[in-house]
């Protein structure tokens, strides 16, 4: 592989859309799909990387009951449309990339920051989580961040 990288770049920048680009990345060496959106998310891509945090998120926000479906080896379909329609709700709402987006819920996520198990949580009439039922606190001594500094 690193013999080749300056023809894998090469061949990355060639192609001039996201799905080109996933495709393109998937049919190197050792990426997966998933590997294949984490990588073009972090090249610049505006892309959600559907790993498993970020579908166990989707699944609770979307209130329903598929928990059964998240599987981090093969994506179900369901599982993958939870997904897209919490990032829509999310980029239509802060107008922040999907890809910036996937990260800080990954983490969140990842350090128990936002809780993933639902019970408890104030929901809309559409079933959706819309308050946690216990809202994440921040760290003692941490200070928010100043505006502009997202």
């Amino acid at each position: 592989v690193w013999n080749n990288r300056q023809k894998y770049r090469g061949g990355y920048y060639k192609n001039t859309c996201v799905v080109s680009r996933v495709s393109y990345l998937v049919s190197l060496p050792h990426i997966g799909k998933i590997t294949a959106q984490h990588l073009a998310r972090n090249l610049g891509c505006d892309i959600v990387k559907y790993d498993i945090w970020i579908q166990r998120l989707a699944v609770v926000w979307s209130g329903k009951d598929m928990a059964g479906k998240i599987n981090n080896q093969k994506l179900h379909p369901d599982i993958k449309s939870v997904c897209d329609e919490m990032f829509d709700y999310l980029v239509l709402e802060t107008g922040l990339p999907r890809g910036y987006i996937d990260v800080v819920l990954w983490k969140a996520c990842q350090v128990g920051l936002i809780p993933l198990h639902g019970r408890g949580a104030e929901r809309n009439e559409a079933g959706r989580v819309i308050k946690p039922q216990n809202p994440p606190r921040r760290p003692r001594g941490a200070t928010p961040p100043k505006e502009g500094n997202l």
